[in-house]
Parts: structure tokens; C-alpha cells; sequence
């Protein structure tokens, strides 16, 4: 696939080009859905300090106005009232513009529904105070944007070269990756241990032929709900950055500040993080912990689209 295609040219209020990554923001995506360039140069730049001895640092992501501006931007408009009553119920036609502000802006409002019912698992999740999307800062990532010009077929030349040539791509890569094993799944939730059962040596045993619900040799209480703790376990995974050692105590401080993660405590996180990798009651090895099998296989088989892509 050529890097043309994920350019979009410079525009008059930006000087650069647009390049259109793997990760893109909620107002980025709306606009390059129809290949306009996602300015930002008409938001008055905001200084670090009161004082403003420092310089500008770019627009303030969360200001109600600067968010009205975008969504103006992007294509919101109010319906022409008539001006007369022969008018009344006629549908002026649509001139290209107005096609293009319409587009976007039904394209913004279905990732903001998304993001909001969960339909959509953003790369970066930003909210104001009130809990909104903030479309400069939550991201999305791109093959999201590529599965809904896919589906709804109005996409501009670029986004839809690069959904049909992804497509042509994860095509290819499912063909490959058919005769993978299926990944096993987690056994249902033991209905509660009895005095015997809960020995150290039945504990030890346990803790062996079920490694995927340990942590360090331990087992989740009776009160911990598998579907919490598997909730938890993909907000690890989705996390993983490859490369780092990813500390469970790492994740546990970015989990104390993410909002939607109600009723977390640290041994629940515990125990999601011993769902996801294969850890050992000795420090973690320098490249990190290896994946359990189930996780590994979703990981590589999440590598390999990307590529493609």
C-alpha cells in the first residue's frame, strides 16, 4: 500500500500535511473521513502559565469553546428554518460542501456513541469533567475508522483505499491464520471451597492446575467474579506495551486513576494480572512477562494485522 495514500495535503491554516496513523483523534478521524485536513489553527493557543511569561503551548483540548469550534468545524449545523411558507417541507439540494459538513459530522457523533456505549475501544480515552469525549486528545485507532467507511461506503479517497486495501489485507491474514488452534478458555468459577479444599496443600494444588487464575502461587477470593476479573484482564492486555517490563505495580497506579474501572482494588488487579501473564513470585525477567498462551496467540495474531495494515 503506498505512504501517499496516508497523506493529506497541507491546508491554508496549516502548513504541514496530514499524515494519517495508527492512532488518530476523535476530530483528526472525522475530518480525513472525507479528506479534509483537521486544522487546529483557528483555536487561540493557551499559555503554561497565568502570568503567560511562557510561551504558547497550542489549544486547550478541554475548553467548551474550543470543542464548540470543532464540531463546527467538523460539519455541525442547525437546520435552515423557512423563510417562507411555500418553502416549508422543501429539501433544498445538497451542494458538495454541505455533503462533506453532513458526512463528518454523522461519522463524529457514531465514534462518540461508540467510544460511550463500548462499541468502540479507543487506543486513548480523554473526558472533560462532564464526562464527554474530548475530540483533540481520546483517540481511536485507525482500523476503527476503516471498518466504518466499510460499512457505510461515503468515505473520502484515502480513507477508502485504505479500508478496502485493509480489508484485502486481514483477508489474507485470517487465511493464513485459519488453521490456528483455538484459543482455550478460562474454566467457569468454582461455587466455593470447602474447609478441606482451602488447606495449604489443596491451595498449592490449585494453584498449580490453574495457573491462569494465580498470582504468585495465591487464589482469588471467593468474592472475586470472573467477569470482573476477565473485564480487568483485557484492560491489562490492551495496555501491554511491548519492549518494557510492564510492572504490575505500574499498571495498578494507572489503574487508581481510570475512571471507568469501578470497584477496583489491588487484588482484583492482582489476580487479572496473573490471568494475562505467565508471572512468578521472583522479580519479572528484563524483557517483561511472557504472555500466557491464550493472550500470546491474540497478541501475535494482533501483530500480524497491524502489519498487514
Amino acid at each position: 500500500m503506498p505512504e501517499l495514500s496516508r497523506i493529506l495535503p497541507s491546508h491554508p491554516d496549516e502548513d504541514e500535511p496530514f499524515i494519517i496513523e495508527d492512532t488518530i483523534n476523535v476530530y483528526a478521524a472525522s475530518m480525513v473521513y472525507r479528506d479534509r485536513h483537521p486544522v487546529t489553527g483557528h483555536l487561540e493557543p493557551v499559555h503554561a502559565r497565568l502570568d503567560k511569561r511562557d510561551g504558547p503551548v497550542g489549544p486547550n483540548p478541554q475548553d467548551p469553546c474550543h470543542i464548540a469550534m470543532l464540531e463546527y468545524r467538523i460539519g455541525r449545523r442547525e437546520k435552515r428554518v423557512p423563510t417562507s411558507l411555500s418553502s416549508v417541507g422543501v429539501e433544498s439540494e445538497e451542494t458538495e460542501q454541505e455533503r462533506n459538513w453532513r458526512i463528518c459530522w454523522e461519522v463524529y457523533r457514531t465514534l462518540v456513541a461508540g467510544i460511550n456505549d463500548g462499541t468502540i475501544k479507543p487506543a486513548h480515552v480523554a473526558l472533560d469533567r462532564q464526562g464527554r469525549i474530548i475530540p483533540l486528545a481520546c483517540k481511536i485507532w485507525i482500523r476503527d475508522l476503516l471498518s466504518l467507511a466499510l460499512q457505510r461506503g461515503d468515505a473520502g479517497n484515502a480513507i477508502a483505499a485504505l479500508a478496502e486495501a485493509n480489508a484485502a489485507s486481514m483477508r489474507g491474514a485470517e487465511a493464513l491464520t485459519s488453521g490456528l488452534p483455538e484459543p482455550v478458555p478460562a474454566p467457569p468459577p468454582s461455587p466455593g471451597l470447602s474447609p478441606e479444599e482451602k488447606s495449604p496443600t489443596a491451595v498449592a494444588r490449585t494453584a498449580a492446575n490453574s495457573p491462569q487464575l494465580t498470582q504468585r502461587g495465591g487464589v482469588p477470593d471467593d468474592g472475586v467474579q470472573t467477569a470482573e476479573i476477565q473485564e480487568l484482564a483485557e484492560w491489562i492486555f490492551a495496555r501491554h506495551e511491548p519492549g518494557v517490563r510492564n510492572l504490575f505495580h505500574e499498571r495498578y497506579q494507572q489503574a487508581r486513576k481510570d475512571p471507568t474501572l469501578v470497584g477496583l482494588t489491588q487484588k482484583k488487579l492482582r489476580v487479572a494480572f496473573g490471568n494475562v501473564y505467565a508471572t512468578k513470585a521472583n522479580a519479572p525477567l528484563k524483557g517483561g512477562w511472557p504472555f500466557r498462551p491464550v493472550y500470546q496467540q491474540r497478541w501475535e495474531k494482533e501483530q500480524r494485522q497491524q502489519k498487514c495494515f
